[in-house]
């Protein structure tokens, strides 16, 4: 059972280990496509079991196999009239595990919640000069439908949430800022709204919670928001916003707004403090992408499952045979594992 947790921690690893490398790889690679990079690494966490219990088998014996039958010794207790009584013995690896899948799901939930208790405390901002914004801006990102915009009666940063219907809420001074402020708050938010971050995020949360033993799941999820962020921060400058101007009003933002919980999956915020020093530095040194360097991601995740396909087909547990016939188990889905 040790070598079983063992051979996950070591394979998973494996693959999310690749897609930081790739991540890394070229250094001149946008946000955009580090993005991709990290949610193929989590999509191949989800369907590895299936692969693994559908490919061939290729096994690799790294300690020495077990020819000896094994003989499997079941406890037993008897009542006063001599019944046998068989002990149930309670699966702790398989209970720790969803104690802590348990766990890992309960900031998911809380942030649910909280969403909806802004929500319904919320107002339709109704008016004409950001709704005439919004219908430009939709246009050009090529929404069909455009988000709902709300406002709180307080001092929240400006967010993202709802995957079915999206909404962007904004604090009750939005009515007073400038038309630069509004136009970089907006291109941003509906950005998130294109290119379904809430969505690869709640994605991620889920995945994490299912391997909650393997720290770097954590971290990459961490990364994966990050990049968001950067991929969305990406394209309001491409959209003839001055890096200095957006470095600023981000700046004023994060001085000036009240921040929601930032480990909250169910929201995306247009700044976190944690996140802010990478933003600015990457902001600041933004440059326009070339034509040519889209072919980078495919390749990069073409490997990538190439890489994680070969991993999945080698059996690293040592080879055992059963006392009746000295024939292996069938695998299936679980033991693909």
């Amino acid at each position: 059972m040790l070598w079983a947790w063992t051979s996950l921690l070591i394979r998973s690893g494996a693959i999310l280990g690749a897609a930081e490398l790739l991540r890394r790889w070229p250094r001149r690679s946008s946000a955009a496509q580090r993005h991709r990079i990290l949610a193929a690494a989590f999509a191949l966490l989800m369907i590895w079991p299936a692969f693994s219990a559908l490919l061939p088998e290729v096994p690799l014996s790294v300690l020495p196999a077990r020819n000896a039958a094994s003989v499997t010794v079941s406890q037993t207790s008897y009542f006063p009239g001599g019944t046998p009584v068989p002990v149930k013995h309670l699966n702790w690896p398989l209970s720790i595990w969803a104690l802590g899948f348990l766990l890992s799901m309960l900031p998911l939930a809380l942030g649910h919640l909280k969403v909806r208790r802004m929500v319904s405390s919320a107002a339709e901002l109704d008016d004409e000069s950001w709704q005439w914004l919004l219908r430009e801006e939709c246009s050009r990102l090529a929404l069909r439908r455009c988000p709902e915009l709300l406002y709180c009666r307080g001092s929240v940063v400006p967010l993202t949430c709802g995957i079915l219907r999206p909404r962007i809420l904004l604090p009750a001074e939005c009515m007073d800022w400038q038309a630069g402020r509004r136009r970089a708050v907006l291109l941003h938010e509906l950005m998130h709204v294109r290119r379904r971050d809430l969505v690869w995020q709640m994605f991620a949360q889920l995945t994490t919670a299912i391997w909650w033993f393997q720290p770097l799941c954590w971290i990459s999820r961490r990364s994966l928001r990050q990049e968001s962020e950067q991929a969305c921060d990406a394209w309001v400058l491409s959209s003839g916003v001055r890096a200095s101007d957006y470095a600023t009003e981000l700046l004023s933002i994060a001085r000036r707004y009240t921040f929601t919980r930032t480990g909250i999956p169910a929201m995306n915020a247009i700044v976190r403090r944690s996140d802010l020093e990478p933003r600015v530095r990457a902001i600041l040194s933004w440059q326009p992408q070339r034509s040519g360097s889209g072919r980078f991601p495919s390749v990069k995740i073409a490997l990538l499952i190439a890489v994680t396909l070969t991993a999945s087909a080698v059996t690293v547990l040592p080879q055992q045979t059963d006392f009746e016939g000295g024939h292996s188990m069938k695998r299936t889905l679980i033991s693909g594992l």
